[in-house]
């Protein structure tokens, strides 16, 4: 298939080249189409690569589909510049036919990598069969959407600007009514696709997990991006330039999707994601920031003393922001580390946390489970267990927080050179380790859970002594 889209791609380039030369150096050739090679190249061959690794994985057969279209839609847009500009419209059947097929072959190409893909990511299944409804809804809006391409034009906000030779007369109200039936269901079904992948994600463990998290990854550089984006169309909304940027860069997005899936469902063991998601929160924040705070100095100086912005208000905005940065860089970074990590840089903050909890516990029998529940939360890490010996000296897990993994850590809990049990520990991610600092971080909190440990048992042992002396007691007033 992807030698078919190479071919396919390589006589639409010859005919649009074609179409160039006897044009006068002028071709027909919508901006965003410009992507459409790499947009069929990328998803067909990243596509392919799914599909090698996993032949029936759904994401993998989306993917070829969204390439092979967008490869095909190329190849009709090069022969209907080559059949107007060369052939001079020699054969009106074809021409209609081509141009009736790319009115209706893009409607793939801009749906299924927002929906579908996010849908069935990244095994190729469904959460469950209810969430069939959301694929039916999206195919239902796709196929509504695709027939407009009959419609006999021109529709200037549709971007038909001339009349449609392959269009059907009289189906003009027809075909602009079933505007508000497909825009609600490629709403729904994007937003349905984006509410299965945040419910994945909250009952992923393990592998999926880190799969969910390059999905996200996607998502977020999507985020920082188009902030970006408006930042500088809100500095120059007048500027030609900039205006045909917002069109096109925009378009650039829809390679994110293809290439984090790919990571994520191939090689998603070879790069950690959580520290290619700490690097791009930093330093995408900070340009973020760095851009709007850029934008309130100069803006604000101009309006405070009502001048036109000059290179005095760029040289003072600068300045701050050379002071600043440092500053601003720590504390993002701070932030960050909190949210992926959890308190692990701040000890103390751990460590009274834990203490709050031990307070506030409501019995004996629940002090236990909110420590582990409480270090998993406060770590950001997924399983945490307490295993003590029972009364026959067997290992038994008292308190379990998440789903046990195969790369858990066992630390000893010692208490007055003795081992009482055991705390076990899984890292964040398959093929993570905890690094030194944590190391010692859990070898604080494995002593602190050794002397709550004792004293629970302490606590049950008294508890028990109480009622057997209660017990003899009334076996002696019988």
């Amino acid at each position: 298939m992807t030698w078919l889209n190479l071919a396919m791609l390589l006589l639409g380039l010859s005919m649009l080249a074609a179409s160039f030369i006897a044009n006068g150096g002028t071709v027909n050739l919508p901006a965003h189409l410009y992507l459409n090679p790499f947009i069929a190249l990328v998803f067909s061959v990243l596509g392919l690569l799914i599909l090698k690794h996993q032949p029936q994985n759904t994401v993998g057969w989306l993917m070829m589909i969204v390439g092979l279209t967008a490869g095909f839609q190329f190849f009709i847009k090069g022969y209907v510049a080559f059949d107007e500009d060369v052939l001079i419209g020699n054969s009106d059947t074809q021409l209609n036919l081509a141009i009736l097929l790319n009115n209706i072959i893009w409607w793939p190409i801009q749906v299924l990598p927002y929906s579908l893909i996010l849908l069935y990511f990244p095994d190729g299944k469904l959460l469950s069969p209810r969430w069939r409804i959301v694929t039916i809804i999206t195919l239902l809006g796709l196929f509504f959407g695709m027939l407009t391409g009959f419609h006999p034009g021109p529709i200037p906000e549709w971007g038909l600007t001339e009349p449609n030779p392959a269009g059907i007369q009289g189906s003009e109200d027809f075909l602009e009514g079933l505007a508000v039936v497909y825009t609600p269901l490629f709403v729904i079904g994007c937003f349905g696709s984006l509410l299965a992948m945040f419910v994945r994600f909250r009952r992923s463990t393990g592998i999926e997990r880190v799969q969910m998290k390059w999905l996200a990854y996607a998502a977020l550089i999507s985020l920082i991006f188009l902030s970006v984006m408006y930042l500088i169309y809100v500095l120059s909304p007048d500027q030609p330039s900039v205006v045909r940027l917002t069109y096109i860069f925009p378009g650039l997005f829809i390679f994110v999707i293809p290439v984090t899936c790919s990571i994520a469902i191939v090689r998603h063991r070879l790069w950690d994601i959580d520290i290619i998601i700490n690097r791009t929160l930093v330093y995408g924040g900070l340009t973020g920031m760095i851009v709007a705070l850029y934008v309130v100095i100069v803006e604000g100086l101009g309006a405070i003393f009502r001048t036109q912005t000059n290179t005095w208000h760029g040289l003072l905005a600068t300045g701050v922001i050379a002071v600043l940065f440092q500053p601003l860089r720590n504390r993002l970074e701070r932030a960050v580390n909190r949210l992926l990590y959890g308190e692990r840089d701040d000890p103390a903050a751990v460590l009274a946390r834990l203490a709050h909890h031990l307070e506030t516990a409501d019995t004996s029998a629940a002090i236990l489970p909110d420590l582990v529940q409480t270090i998993a939360h406060t770590l950001k890490i997924p399983h945490v267990a307490i295993w003590l010996p029972d009364d026959d000296d067997e290992m038994q897990a008292v308190a379990i927080w998440g789903e046990a993994s195969s790369q858990a850590q066992t630390i000893p809990l010692t208490y007055q050179k003795q081992t009482i049990g055991y705390l076990v520990v899984a890292p964040r991610g398959p093929q993570e380790q905890f690094n030194r600092y944590e190391q010692n971080l859990l070898a604080t909190i494995a002593a602190l859970t050794a002397t709550t440990v004792r004293a629970v048992q302490l606590s049950d042992e008294m508890r028990r002594s109480r009622q057997r002396i209660v017990s003899a007691r009334e076996e002696e007033r019988r």
